[in-house]
């Protein structure tokens, strides 16, 4: 306080504006931080996050409906009816091959997302496998009735529960970061809120000092 009382009047103006410029810039500088923190939060989940939410959700249904078809090519007859079913599934199976690629590039840096994913391609290899191996056989002459209900619909079961997974772990990840943009919009909030009443009492107390040291030596 004696050194600043010692300064000019100039020179203690100049340092309390300059002391209450870096507090307004310090809080400024953590307030916009933690909302641009919240922009780039908002950005993942309007945009990554919510493509793989629609990625899980379209091959839940790409998977239903394959199973349908495979009722079509193991018991129908007519030839015709069965080629264009098995270029229907085959349209399928391309479209799920893009979706798999999409999805690791989605959860790059998510290990427990690729983990899943992971599993997603050992239940589809299967599934697809078994189908493929009874298709033959059927077309070879042989009754695989028993087999397809014993097997292929439990298999094509475990490879949509495997693809549910990844669609309720990326809603709970969704929700974290929904809590973690909320958290952070709260501590920008509170860092602005506490800059400008830390402003507002550093201005006064600074004034209050300026004037003190001005006209006590007046008096």
């Amino acid at each position: 306080m004696n050194v600043f009382r010692n300064m000019k009047i100039g020179q203690r103006l100049s340092a309390g504006f300059a002391a209450l410029i870096l507090l307004s810039l310090v809080a400024a500088g953590i307030g916009v931080e933690r909302l641009t923190t919240v922009r780039k939060i908002a950005d993942r989940l309007g945009n990554e996050d919510a493509e793989l939410v629609v990625l899980t959700q379209s091959w839940v249904r790409a998977i239903e409906s394959n199973a349908a078809r495979s009722w079509v090519v193991f018991y129908a007859t007519d030839a015709q009816v069965i080629k264009r079913v098995k270029d229907e599934m085959a349209g399928v199976v391309t479209a799920q091959t893009a979706r798999l690629k999409r999805m690791n590039e989605l959860t790059v840096n998510d290990k427990a997302a690729l983990e899943l994913i992971a599993e997603i391609s050992r239940q589809r290899d299967a599934y697809q496998a078994m189908r493929a191996g009874l298709l033959k056989r059927k077309e070879a002459g042989e009754d695989v009735g028993a087999e397809v209900i014993a097997k292929v619909f439990p298999a094509a079961q475990a490879y949509q529960e495997s693809v549910q997974r990844v669609a309720t772990y990326q809603e709970k990840y969704m929700q974290a970061t929904l809590e973690r943009a909320d958290a952070a919009a709260v501590q920008g909030v509170t860092a602005l809120a506490i800059g400008a009443g830390l402003a507002l009492v550093a201005g006064i107390m600074l004034a209050w000092s300026i004037t003190r040291s001005v006209v006590q030596p007046v008096r």
